[in-house]
């Protein structure tokens, strides 16, 4: 999900521009470990749903991690190891495995003709149409 306004109004009147909103949003949550979207645009005094579209986008962006408690949902920094990265460079771990191929699985759409048709999803989310009136 990406933004395109570059630019968000506070409830005080206040222009934010959308890095510093990132930074204030990363600041406020490092000083309180968890907080949901809510208590983030309360403390920050800005609207819900401009909070929630920066926050839903560093979630994409492995900035922020969900966690759920109960029927809420809180955010707070993402887990970053340093040693990991050091050891395991995401270049180079395909260099440890030894890959015999790789190939595409696309979409097969057989007879798309209504209202007898049924939709089963197949493997990795692949989309096989078929109908029952062979």
């Amino acid at each position: 999900m990406t933004l395109k306004r570059a630019k968000f109004r506070s409830l005080d009147g206040e222009i934010v521009k959308r890095t510093d909103l990132d930074k204030m949003i990363m600041a406020i949550i490092l000083e309180n470990i968890s907080m949901t979207i809510r208590q983030v645009a309360d403390a920050l005094r800005m609207e819900y749903k401009d909070i929630r579209m920066c926050m839903l986008t560093m979630v994409e962006n492995i900035e922020l991690e969900k966690i759920r408690r109960g029927d809420t949902l809180y955010y707070k920094k993402a887990n970053y190891s340093a040693l990991a990265e050091l050891f395991y460079p995401v270049d180079k771990v395909e260099e440890h495995f030894n890959i015999k191929g790789r190939f595409k699985r696309p979409a097969y759409i057989d007879n798309i003709s209504y209202p007898n048709n049924h939709i089963q999803h197949g493997f990795r989310g692949d989309v096989v149409m078929y109908n029952l009136n062979k």
